[in-house]
């Protein structure tokens, strides 16, 4: 930001001031010091506002003598870099690097010890009195001359009588983030925060948040409130002494910035089920959890679904309330619930960890977990669900890899998680492009707030570990070339991913080598699963997407410094920030800028498909774009050319797709015409569900993806804010309800398919006594064999002697050719309706164990332990639907002449309802998924129809 004085100039004329000289230098203190470094530091009191080199428009309603403006966090921390830069002495007051640091301990501190949901934020305070000079002496010919870049007085002045005095105050609270979603704060007395100049004697504090003037200090140092409304106005009085005289000021603050404004109006019940617990103590959490349980389990884990959320900045706390909201899109946690699954939600403190690191926890909560879990149900066993978001997927991507090989080595405890399902994750890497790294890399040296907020993010070893090109890894020739590379800490991982983890029953010769073993593993991407960015918003390759071209005057006529982006499918070209140059305007050096950086052949996947991420293009509030550094160091001028969304994470990245084929820049892959992904939006439906690769692929799929089955909206949404992009873009919300369906079935469809899977080659072999269990469920039927669905590879499903494996359903638990139990091993079938499935049975759960508990007797043994697959016991008469799939109508034929059927769709819709009063009937139904549902004296039977 340019300072008041030297914006003025740019509208004031200069003649005949000699020659023009240019001179280089790094910072705008040493810029200042050039400036003015001919003047007498005593007579300005060592603090002079004109060296600042600031525009803040706070400041300058200051300097005018209006001090009414309502202060905010980033207004603080412009004035105190502007502040900062005018002493001399530049231990007087933190840079901005170190300022940003300091917050971000102080938040990452409180959020890690406090177990209520409260924010705690520091509070701000800037009280200094500052020299400026009389701006009316350089409009006045002869006022200066240029000595050496320097400037010097004229002799006919007096340099005593040519300042003035100023004070500068502002408070804030100190909260960067408001969209965290607490209802509750608190403001925290520190006084690294409260900055006061050497001829000021501050006495007092009083703070009102709505409730009356408090004291506020070391003693009585936390004041907290609660928050109904955006932007809710606090008020501060400081008592101070200014040079012997004893002043009081009333300044206003945002009490906060943007708080989840979904929650504004009232407070609501909890979602979750638990206060915050932490793992693994109260003494030193590495992270807390909440959970929501799951119907008939009472208040005890039995079935986990546990949910790692994505990377969180040190500066951005986060409440339990506001991931609820951001991840139930269309009631996907609820529904979990509801068909049984407790679901666990954890958050790492510090949220931006390296990804070896925060892996690392994970692998020790999941022992607790299964611990615990095994404690409250002794008799049950069964498997984890893991579902990780962005980052999350990548922690527990390296969490199970750990632990399979921790288990196969050493015999420790087995991770016992059926399902790992990765949540637009950068399993390739993330992506930040390299030109907004340049710019955040270069003026985050530069006492500039902005850049160091997300410079300080950028550095920090999650950043470092995900990021498939890094500032600090990539090398910048002499020619302004950056040469773009990995971090070391990303190559450490990738490495460890690839070589450390392996066993005896890794792949070693696909996609599947980096990725868990023992899991069956599903992906689900943001990005459009067809159209790229140049078919959907209209980006194409080499497209400007800023520019910037503001004058400066000088000597013969006005300088204009030039910037520009571009996107390109190979890079993006950037006129970025290298370096302060000091050049002699008329009388008054000014600095300006000049430096080219281009991206050598970065993959910066500006044209690819993936969920986008508008704050690293063009985004007013933190995380702060580069283009809006660049405007703000640039007098706010720019054009913005392309007023699109800008790629973050590649859907060529969130599914692993194979390198190889998008390597060469080939980042337009369609899943569907590879045969990688089919669903009901195809016109020819070739699976009655959907995200299924093997359908054309059923022998070499993992060389395309290391996935099983993989899923991506017809629409392109912002990275991990699903529902929000819907109700900010006004899109088709449709489409979620089948991203949640495919996650929901994977978990557990109304018919469990379970084939090509051996219970006894997922666990250690050299431990003869060593026994693999699990448990299944149903709200229709378990089907056990090797060809019974498209869903997973084709193959036989075995239990060997080292397995025990039970299974339930309410209509039946059905095992055909391809089954295998061999000669001690254990399995379990019966029928059984535990009442909890999806929210269209609301009506049937029990929300107790003792409910559950008390309706054992509703149990129907099939099978006890080990037989063969011609064995199989004669199945009852069920309720039949043909032809199905149809266009052109169904009959329903039920076994017997009693009850009543219900026809609904997936959402729960009823669409028909009505006593079983013939044989069989004939329906029409629109398009679409559809459950036919006969309920009579002896139960439920359900199935699926599908309307072409």
């Amino acid at each position: 930001m340019k300072k008041l004085i030297l914006g003025l100039l740019l509208l004031v004329s200069f003649n005949g001031w000699g020659q023009q000289d240019t001179l280089e230098y790094t910072t705008p203190r040493e810029v200042a010091d050039t400036v003015f470094g001919l003047f007498d530091e005593q007579l300005y009191d060592n603090v002079l506002f004109d060296r600042s080199l600031s525009e803040d428009s706070l400041l300058i309603q200051q300097l005018r003598g209006d001090y009414s403006v309502v202060a905010s966090a980033l207004s603080w921390l412009q004035a105190h870099s502007d502040i900062a830069v005018s002493y001399t002495d530049p231990l007087i007051m933190m840079a901005d690097s170190v300022m940003i640091d300091s917050l971000s301990s102080f938040v990452i501190k409180y959020d890690k010890l406090d177990s209520l949901e409260r924010a705690h934020h520091p509070f701000g305070i800037l009280l200094h009195q500052v020299s400026k000079i009389d701006s009316n002496l350089y409009q006045q010919t002869g006022s200066f001359t240029n000595l050496h870049g320097q400037l010097k007085l004229s002799s006919t002045y007096n340099e005593n009588q040519i300042y003035d005095k100023v004070t500068l105050k502002e408070t804030a609270l100190l909260e960067l983030y408001g969209d965290h979603g607490y209802e509750e704060g608190v403001i925290v007395y520190n006084p690294n925060f409260i900055s006061v100049g050497a001829n000021i004697t501050l006495h007092s504090i009083r703070i009102d948040v709505g409730n009356g003037f408090q004291d506020f200090s070391s003693t009585n140092n936390e004041i907290s409130y609660d928050i109904y409304q955006d932007w809710q106005i606090g008020k501060t009085i400081l008592d101070y002494t200014l040079d012997g005289v004893r002043k009081q000021d009333t300044l206003s603050f945002y009490l906060t910035s943007e708080i989840h404004k979904s929650n504004n109006q009232e407070k609501a019940v909890d979602r979750w089920d638990t206060d915050v617990i932490k793992y693994p103590s109260n003494r030193g959490p590495d992270l807390k959890y909440k959970i929501k349980y799951g119907c008939g389990n009472g208040t005890k884990i039995r079935r986990p679904v546990i949910i790692a959320p994505p990377y969180r900045p040190g500066l951005q706390p986060v409440s339990f309330r506001k991931y609820y909201d951001q991840f139930d899109f269309k009631s996907l946690i609820s529904s979990l619930s509801d068909m049984g699954y407790d679901v666990i939600f954890i958050k790492q403190t510090p949220g931006n960890r390296g990804i070896d690191h925060a892996g690392g926890i994970l692998a020790g909560f999941l022992k607790h977990i299964n611990a615990e879990k095994k404690q409250n149900y002794p008799n049950e066993d069964w498997e984890n669900i893991v579902i990780g978001f962005s980052a999350g997927g990548q922690h527990w991507r390296w969490a199970l890899k750990q632990l399979e090989k921790e288990h196969m080595e050493w015999g420790t405890p087995h991770h016992h998680t059926r399902l790992y399902i990765p949540f637009d994750s950068p399993h390739w890497g993330a992506n930040v492009p390299m030109f907004a790294q340049a710019v955040y890399y270069e003026f985050n040296r530069t006492w500039n707030p902005l850049a160091a907020i997300i410079y300080d993010n950028l550095k920090d070893a999650a950043s470092r570990s995900m990021l498939i090109n890094h500032i600090t890894g990539s090398s910048i020739s002499g020619s302004d070339i950056i040469y773009p590379a990995p971090d070391l800490m990303r190559q450490n991982v990738v490495n460890q991913l690839n070589n450390s983890f392996n066993h005896q029953f890794t792949p070693m010769n696909d996609l599947r080598r980096s990725f868990p073993t023992f899991t069956r593993n599903v992906a689900v991407s943001a990005g459009h699963n067809s159209e790229d960015y140049k078919d959907e918003f209209g980006l194409n390759p080499g497209e400007k997407l800023f520019s910037q071209n503001y004058p400066i005057p000088a000597l013969g006529g006005a300088k204009y410094i030039k910037r520009s982006i571009n996107a390109s499918q190979m890079g993006a070209a950037s006129r970025v920030f290298k370096r302060f140059e000091v050049r002699s305007l008329g009388v008054i050096p000014v600095w300006g800028i000049d430096k080219n950086y281009k991206t050598n052949g970065a993959l910066e996947w500006d044209m690819s498909q993936g969920g986008y991420k508008n704050e690293f293009y063009d985004q007013w509030w933190f995380p702060v774009s580069p283009i809006v550094v660049l405007r703000t160091t640039g007098l706010f001028l720019g054009t913005k050319h392309y007023d699109g969304n800008m790629n973050f994470l590649p859907m060529v990245s969130a599914l692993a797709i194979n390198p190889s084929i998008w390597q060469n820049n080939n980042l337009f892959y369609n899943l569907k015409d590879e045969g990688l992904m089919y669903n009901e939006f195809n016109s020819n439906v070739q699976s009655n569900t959907y995200g299924y690769p093997n359908l054309e692929h059923p022998n070499t799929h993992f060389n395309f993806t290391p996935f099983e089955a993989i899923y991506c909206d017809p629409q392109t949404y912002q990275h991990i804010k699903m529902q929000e992009s819907v109700d900010d873009d006004d899109l088709d919300d449709t489409y979620l309800v089948h991203t949640r369906n495919f996650i929901l079935d994977e978990v557990e469809s109304d018919i469990v398919y379970l084939q090509n899977k051996t219970i006894g080659k997922n666990h250690i072999q050299w431990d003869p006594n060593y026994r693999y269990k699990a448990w299944y469920k149903a709200f229709d039927k378990v089907i056990l064999g090797d060809t019974i669905t498209p869903k997973t590879d084709l193959g036989p499903y075995i239990i060997e002697k080292t397995g025990e494996v039970t299974a339930y359903a309410c209509n039946g638990v059905v095992m055909k050719p391809g089954f295998h139990t061999k000669q001690g091993s254990k399995y379990h079938a019966f029928v059984y309706c535990d009442g909890c499935s999806r929210p269209r049975e609301q009506g049937m759960k029990t929300n107790t164990g003792e409910n559950n508990k008390n309706r054992t007797d509703e149990k129907h043994t099939l099978q006890v332990n080990h037989f063969n697959s011609n064995d199989i016991p004669h199945q009852k008469t069920v309720l039949k639907v043909y032809p199905n799939p149809s266009d052109k109508g169904f009959t329903i034929e039920f076994p017997e002449i009693e009850g009543e059927y219900i026809i609904s769709n997936t959402n729960g819709e009823l669409f028909q309802q009505d006593e079983v009063k013939t044989k069989s009937i004939f329906i029409e139904l629109p398009k679409g998924i559809y459950f036919a549902k006969w309920i009579n004296k002896n139960g439920i039977q359900t199935q699926k129809i599908i309307a072409l």
